[in-house]
């Protein structure tokens, strides 16, 4: 449902339900050096409800939306009972996650542009409290400058606040800390028919982990440490 009572203002309401069955991993997985045979697993199920305002001004724009969304049979992995394998089962629990977002962008000049989100996040298990590996606070920042009129420059700011980390007593290394990381990257024409873009990935170069991937001592990266990068594109018109 969609309510526009003036120009500037817009009001949503939103309900959705959705299904995801078992990838062939979950549904399928081989288990090895075990006898254990698990049950296959079921379909997740997902019911969500979202509310969102946004009001518009002539340069600029902010959007507020507040959700609530629930999951039933959730799949996770699980060791056998011998503790020789994992395997995928569905979650007895109901994972329940609400929050609210909120985005804004301010056109400076037709050449600068800015662009903000803001994110809290609560999610628990109906019986284990909250749910790990989820960052409660995220935030991000955007700015586009056009020069010369076919050159543009974009730094981005990107922030998580401290995540919950089960496995911290085993894995000692786990880094689930809070990070900020700062890209830069460029992009334009340099000739008729060759386009360029290079950049920074992670200037401070901060080294974040995936603490939910962890086997053994090795780590699952969700990003990349500073990473320099570009990219020449030649384009044939006929």
């Amino acid at each position: 449902m969609v309510y526009t009572p003036t120009d500037q203002q817009t009001f949503k309401m939103l309900w959705g339900t959705a299904v995801r069955k078992p990838t062939y991993r979950e549904y399928l997985k081989v288990l090895e050096d075990t006898t254990f045979v698990p049950e296959r697993p079921e379909t997740e199920k997902m019911e969500t409800v979202e509310l969102g305002y946004s009001y518009q001004w002539q340069n600029a724009n902010i959007g507020i939306t507040t959700f609530y969304n629930e999951f039933d049979d959730y799949l996770h992995e699980v060791p056998t009972p011998d503790n020789k394998d994992e395997y995928f089962v569905n979650s007895d629990n109901t994972w329940r996650m609400y929050g609210v977002e909120m985005l804004s962008e301010y056109h400076f000049s037709s050449q600068l542009n800015f662009r903000a989100t803001v994110g809290w996040l609560n999610g628990k298990e109906s019986t284990e409290g909250d749910l790990p590996y989820l960052a409660e606070w995220t935030a991000s920042f955007l700015s586009d400058y056009q020069w010369y009129q076919s050159h543009h420059v974009v730094l981005s700011v990107f922030y998580n606040s401290d995540r919950k980390d089960t496995n911290d007593q085993k894995y000692t290394d786990d880094d689930s800390d809070q990070f900020t990381t700062l890209n830069i990257h460029a992009h334009g024409q340099l000739f008729k028919n060759i386009s360029y873009q290079v950049g920074v990935k992670n200037l401070t170069d901060e080294a974040i982990f995936d603490p939910a991937g962890d086997f053994d001592d090795r780590y699952n990266n969700e990003r990349t440490e500073r990473e320099f990068w570009g990219k020449l594109t030649y384009t044939y018109r006929f």
